[in-house]
């Protein structure tokens, strides 16, 4: 890794841009573990839940980003690198978690949670 800042793709966005992206760049690296063939779209949770423009193209920016930086595909990475990245986009999360303490980024995250939960008649998690 040549000094990748996943946080600098995201300070000037919007808070629920930037939660969006990061959240479909985990999804990312949650997928890449999965066989090509078997891989569902990132973008696709549930036909109500569809990212916003703004938010599908930030998160193309930041994975491409990453993949420029690796110099291979996400799925092609060696574990330790892999985790490497993952672990940028969850550090990112907490830089902006710790910069909008009060935009209710962590409740926002529980409310998704819950919705999802619901929707797929799931028994409710906590985070906390």
């Amino acid at each position: 890794m040549n000094g990748m800042d996943v946080f600098s793709y995201i300070e000037s966005a919007p808070v629920e841009i930037a939660v969006g992206a990061l959240h479909y760049c985990s999804r990312a690296f949650d997928h890449a573990q999965w066989p090509k063939e078997r891989r569902p779209d990132i973008f696709f949770e549930h036909p109500s839940c569809l990212p916003s423009p703004e938010v599908r193209k930030l998160t193309l920016a930041i994975l491409a980003a990453i993949e420029a930086d690796a110099k291979r595909e996400i799925d092609q990475l060696d574990k330790k690198t892999f985790d490497a990245y993952w672990d940028l986009i969850g550090d990112a999360g907490d830089i902006l978690d710790a910069r909008h303490p009060d935009d209710g980024y962590s409740e926002n995250v529980e409310k998704f949670f819950r919705m999802m939960d619901e929707k797929w008649n799931r028994p409710a998690r906590s985070l906390g």
